[in-house]
């Protein structure tokens, strides 16, 4: 991932202030847990191991960049869409009081006129377990660059979110012919270990430009 890719799949730094309360936190050498909800590619489908997937080494990174110790809980799970994420947040993510969250639904989600309310009412959960919890919005693609992150963006701007779309910054790349699908995916949607390398390269950019 490059940073001219990383930019143009940079949608908003939102407001910094509660990724720069968690930087500080991990700056001091304290404990933080890191809770991951979204469908399969969150889960870590077709990785090829459990390091390789994005969430997994997005924490790495962070343990490893501020000397810190990282819980990662991954509360992602396959075929399901951003209303189950809302029904099961408390009991799969939020009962572990996670200083950071990552939410992944732009290829899970569908048009349906509740999907835009069902995002939103997993966000507004999220911050009212805890409101200083940083939360970053990750758009994912299909084999097609299908996302639904047009209908998750406005939300994302609404509560001030930072968030960054792979779509954006890898499917141009393909239009071009700079890269194939096959070279970041093995089916229609799941990225291979590239492709999850550079969703937490994406993560591990946006989260040393919010220290800037």
């Amino acid at each position: 991932m490059t940073i001219d890719l990383y930019r143009r799949g940079r949608v908003s730094l939102g407001n910094v202030n509660r990724m720069q309360k968690l930087l500080k936190k991990l700056q001091s050498g304290q404990k933080i847990v890191y809770g991951a909800i979204g469908g399969s590619i969150t889960q870590g489908a077709v990785a090829s191991c459990a390091e390789c997937q994005y969430v997994e080494r997005f924490a790495t990174f962070l343990s490893t960049h501020f000397s810190a110790t990282v819980e990662v809980v991954n509360a992602g799970i396959g075929a399901s869409n951003s209303l189950f994420g809302a029904f099961r947040a408390e009991k799969d993510l939020l009962v572990h009081q996670p200083d950071l969250i990552t939410i992944e639904y732009a290829v899970n989600d569908s048009t349906n006129p509740d999907t835009e309310a069902a995002y939103e009412a997993l966000i507004r959960k999220c911050l009212s377990s805890n409101p200083d919890v940083a939360i970053i919005l990750i758009f994912t693609m299909n084999r097609s660059g299908e996302s639904k992150q047009h209908l998750q963006t406005p939300v994302g701007f609404h509560y001030q979110l930072p968030m960054i779309s792979y779509r954006d910054a890898v499917y141009p790349e393909i239009e071009q012919g700079v890269l194939t699908w096959g070279d970041i995916s093995p089916d229609t949607v799941h990225p291979n270990d590239l492709g999850h390398g550079m969703i937490a390269d994406m993560l591990s950019m946006l989260t040393n430009e919010t220290a800037d």
